[in-house]
């Protein structure tokens, strides 16, 4: 039996990535969407 939780969050393994290359342009673009995600209980 599978349930399914209404407050799942799916990430694009891009912002996996970019929140890991500390190098990368985007990385305090992820980051922060990672952590407002966080923050917000989700």
């Amino acid at each position: 039996m599978v349930t399914q939780d209404d407050s799942a969050v799916f990430l694009d393994t891009n912002i996996l990535v970019y929140a890991n290359v500390a190098e990368s342009p985007l990385n305090p673009v992820a980051l922060q969407a990672i952590q407002s995600r966080y923050d917000a209980g989700v």
